[in-house]
């Protein structure tokens, strides 16, 4: 071989191009997806400002001051005097409670708590229907048998009547508001993780590991689990926002986190007696959980279609 032919060889794109890689085709299907590049800022900004949000509110969640109570919105109060943009530096950006908190900083800390609810609830619907659905795509027989007839009795009760039940019972708090709204929305999880076993282990991938003389257990996590992720990771990104949903919902009935912590839907809940007047007290926190919610759904819907081997043009 010549230098000159070796140096054609060590420049060509097909050696040493990373553009055609699988992971660098995907980042550029889901980046041709405007709204869920939209989506994922909206995730960011919004998962950031919770993590940070000692440092971006401005007073304590639970500090009130009862003189201040119920103030407007310096940029929407009818008897305001600041003009835009004076108005956002004002003490009370986005105005005060019934008992004087700072909305904003209710806002903030209501945005921790429901990232919290969001991540966890889906984290713990992975734990439980994961390992059962893999277990019944992959061996199949009674054990299939057996994790069929329990999904079917848990989707017989539906889940936001079971955690309503729970939370009755046992109280609420938000440890017992994650878990109750965890156990009962594990069936989906499993569902997609089973059927993605069952046409997954008899590809010939798995045929060649077995004939390599691989165990079953080497063949499930190494191979077939690494196949599966996609949609698994697609459907835990899709679970976010039911679970601040399903959480919003309890804590707007009175069943969520307890006081003084903050929630969007609690929040919803408390301005409900002063919403004709105060109408920012409802409509702020419920643009809240819209906008996190569509933002997961973008995100998810993009993530599905960049996953998605047969999305590639």
């Amino acid at each position: 071989m010549t230098a000159a032919t070796g140096a054609v060889i060590g420049s060509s794109p097909a050696w040493n191009d990373s553009r055609n890689s699988p992971t660098r085709q995907s980042i550029e299907r889901f980046f041709r997806n405007r709204l869920a590049a939209i989506g994922l800022v909206f995730v960011v900004l919004i998962t950031g400002g919770a993590l940070f949000a000692p440092l971006i509110a401005t007073t304590a969640y639970d500090y009130s001051v009862l003189r201040d109570a119920l103030k407007f919105p310096p940029c929407v109060d009818p008897k305001g005097t600041l003009a835009f943009p004076e108005c956002l530096l004002a003490k009370y950006p986005f105005g005060t409670d019934a008992v004087g908190r700072d909305f904003w900083s209710r806002l903030i800390y209501g945005a921790r708590t429901s990232m919290i609810v969001g991540f966890s609830v889906p984290a713990i619907a992975l734990a439980i229907g994961l390992p059962l659905g893999a277990a019944a795509g992959w061996f199949g027989g009674w054990v299939d048998a057996v994790v069929l007839r329990l999904v079917e009795f848990w989707t017989a009760i539906p889940s936001i009547l079971l955690a309503l039940f729970l939370v009755t019972v046992f109280g609420h708090n938000l440890d017992k508001l994650i878990l109750f709204l965890g156990m009962t929305g594990w069936v989906g999880m499993c569902r997609l993780t089973r059927a993605q076993f069952l046409a997954l282990r008899e590809r010939d991938f798995v045929v060649s590991a077995r004939a390599l003389g691989m165990s079953e257990w080497s063949i499930m996590v190494r191979h077939v689990m690494v196949n599966a992720a996609g949609p698994i990771i697609v459907m835990f990104t899709l679970g976010i926002p039911g679970a601040i949903f399903g959480e919003a919902g309890l804590s707007f009935l009175g069943l969520g986190v307890n006081d003084p912590i903050p929630s969007w839907g609690k929040m919803v809940a408390e301005s409900s007696r002063f919403a004709q007047v105060y109408w920012y007290l409802a409509m702020i926190p419920t643009l809240c959980i819209a906008l996190t919610m569509l933002s997961f759904s973008f995100l998810g819907d993009g993530l599905r279609d960049a996953l998605d081997p047969q999305g590639q043009r």
